[in-house]
């Protein structure tokens, strides 16, 4: 996908950059230019009418738990947050979460139906499983729309009923990077963040070296809860600043 990891220097052309203000934290801007966009991008992109209905939200990693801040932020009735690690659903509930589901004890789509009565309006998943993707789908009210945005293995398919997808007036989109216009809606991000209307430094997790990549990567595979950061050089991360009440300097272009 042209991306450049595990390095302390990369060349990317010119129209893969996108200028941000020099007050932002690296770490911010990190999450930000992935997880957050994905998450936040698709509710704001994809469900425009999310105010005042429900969404489930199945994975709550960095994507996920940036979905539930949008949702949160715009106003959703219900926001219903499905993992199997008890510490991301947690800090769902800590970031706007209504409702939770631990899907290792609990049928997801049971839980959808007895929490909404006849199903949510919108589903996010971001785990990229034709299991999840089903199960998302089987939980929509007629009308409803899933948008997923988790990438599956090479060659994985989906099996949908075709009655129920045209009797019920359902739909299935994908949404690559929340379908976000990054050079506008990335800035923006940014500036309600220093603003103090998003919550991102709590999407942060631990930091690790550089030189210590794998053992990050088995952090977030077995129940990281939000985005491990990787620093160059061995150095951790100085504590992140209060960007809601610290005074802001002059926008750099």
């Amino acid at each position: 996908m042209g991306d450049s990891v595990f390095a302390e220097h990369a060349v990317v052309s010119q129209e893969s950059l996108i200028a941000i203000d020099a007050d932002v934290p690296s770490e911010i801007a990190a999450i930000v230019g992935c997880a957050v966009i994905t998450g936040m991008g698709t509710v704001l992109n994809r469900m425009p009418d999310l105010t005042g209905k429900t969404v489930a939200i199945i994975g709550a990693g960095g994507v996920g738990l940036s979905a539930v801040i949008a949702a949160e932020l715009v106003g959703a009735a219900k926001i219903i947050v499905s993992d199997v690690v008890p510490a991301r659903l947690e800090k769902a509930r800590e970031l706007g979460a209504t409702h939770t589901i631990d899907s290792s004890t609990e049928d997801f789509t049971e839980r959808v139906l007895e929490i909404t009565g006849d199903g949510a309006h919108y589903v996010l998943e971001a785990i990229g499983r034709p299991a999840t993707v089903r199960a998302g789908f089987d939980s929509l009210r007629p009308g409803g729309t899933e948008v997923v945005v988790g990438l599956g293995a090479a060659g994985e398919e989906l099996s949908i009923p075709i009655n129920m997808l045209v009797q019920g007036d359902r739909r299935i989109v994908g949404a690559l990077y929340g379908s976000s216009n990054t050079p506008v809606q990335l800035p923006e991000i940014l500036r309600l963040y220093k603003a103090g209307r998003l919550p991102l430094d709590r999407l942060l997790d631990q930091t690790f070296a550089l030189e210590d990549a794998n053992a990050a990567i088995e952090h977030l595979r077995t129940g990281a809860v939000g985005r491990p950061i990787l620093v160059p050089g061995s150095q951790p991360l100085v504590p992140i600043p209060n960007y809601a009440s610290a005074s802001l300097s002059k926008e750099t272009v």
